[in-house]
């Protein structure tokens, strides 16, 4: 018995633990999304840069659609 709840505690920590390292890498992917818009603002990539296909993310964006952050 103490076996079996050792080892459901070693799993339940193991999955808390990459669901926390996944979430983390969204975090950090979203901030260098939104790096790479704020760079890509100041170069002229395209033409006319009113284009909505241009248009990058802002970070609050990017964090509300992997559900870190809800406004």
């Amino acid at each position: 018995m103490s076996k079996a709840f050792l080892l459901f505690l070693a799993v339940l920590f193991l999955l808390t633990t990459v669901v926390d390292a996944q979430r983390f890498i969204d975090v950090m992917m979203a901030r260098n999304e939104e790096l790479n818009g704020l760079l890509s603002n100041s170069r002229r990539y395209a033409a006319n840069g009113n284009s909505p296909m241009l248009k990058r993310n802002s970070l609050l964006d990017n964090l509300y659609n992997i559900g870190y952050f809800q406004y």
